[in-house]
């Protein structure tokens, strides 16, 4: 678990300055749970897949945090056991499948929180108030805290053109699952787009279907017809993407995502995705080269 101090990284310009994570955390809404490192990593799965937890976190007995397990995890752990995926579920230790996170205290300013997840390339940063795990915070819930306590005039300054972004991870939707997951861990995204349908998938989809569905029966007994079995099976697990044209300013795109099942957006021609890794990112980015004055 690592542990970022002020004097260790430092970035972001005035439209974090004066925010604290504890600001954030007023803001955030977002349910997490707690699971001991040896449980099962099925264990923390089922709690993502079935609680609309955005994370769950490894704790101790003496509640120290150890790590995190996230829809990312879950993927990376099945593109790695395709051929007997239940068992490698059950097998591996929360721990040894969970991903390291930021711990942070309440007093940690946003210019320097953030520069540091953006360089472990984390969307979550636990917050520790008096030896314990108090809040989970996000790259949503930061953009979400600069919205509501700047000018929000800043952020329509700012239009979907101007926020650099991959291009986004697709599929057509007769591929299978087994190449979505190998897809998403290749692309290391949560989502794709599936462009002759116009829908996305993401990692948390998938793990319901696996999981919470009679697929799970499936993935037990006879993984080769999970492997197989196409996307467009899956429709009920898709969801519209947030469409957004790229001369949309961030603001009307932030505000749409916070509505949003996916918390993706795409531009109308489907060639640009925006999260909310992309929009916080793209913000400090902006505004560290004096674009926001």
């Amino acid at each position: 678990m690592t542990e970022w101090r002020a004097e260790r990284v430092t970035g972001g310009g005035a439209i974090f300055a004066g925010l604290l994570a504890s600001d954030v955390v007023r803001t955030s809404h977002r349910s997490w749970h707690a699971v001991p490192p040896e449980e099962p990593a099925m264990m923390a799965a089922l709690h993502l897949a079935a609680l609309e937890s955005k994370v769950v976190t490894i704790l101790d007995q003496a509640q120290r945090m150890l790590g995190v397990f996230t829809c990312m995890d879950f993927i990376s752990l099945l593109s790695r056991n395709l051929t007997n995926p239940w068992a490698c579920l059950y097998r591996t230790p929360c721990l040894q499948a969970a991903s390291d996170a930021l711990l942070t205290a309440p007093s940690e300013p946003l210019n320097i929180l953030l520069p540091a997840m953006r360089n472990q390339r984390t969307e979550y940063a636990a917050i520790r108030q008096e030896g314990r795990i108090t809040a989970i915070i996000d790259t949503l819930d930061i953009a979400y805290t600069v919205a509501r306590t700047r000018n929000m005039n800043e952020l329509k300054k700012i239009k979907a053109r101007e926020i650099r972004t991959q291009s986004p991870p697709t599929l057509s939707a007769d591929s299978t699952i087994q190449e979505c997951i190998k897809t998403m861990q290749l692309r290391k995204t949560g989502y794709i787009l599936l462009e002759d349908m116009h829908k996305v998938i993401t990692g948390r989809a998938l793990m319901k279907y696996l999981l919470l569905t009679p697929a799970a029966a499936a993935l037990r007994d006879a993984p080769h017809m999970i492997q197989e079995t196409g996307l467009n099976d899956l429709t009920s697990h898709m969801a519209d993407p947030v469409l957004v044209n790229r001369e949309e300013d961030l603001l009307s795109i932030l505000l749409k995502l916070l509505k949003s099942e996916t918390y993706i957006a795409v531009t109308e021609d489907y060639e640009q995705t925006i999260t909310p890794w992309d929009l916080t990112a793209g913000l400090q980015t902006l505004d560290e080269v004096g674009c926001l004055e």
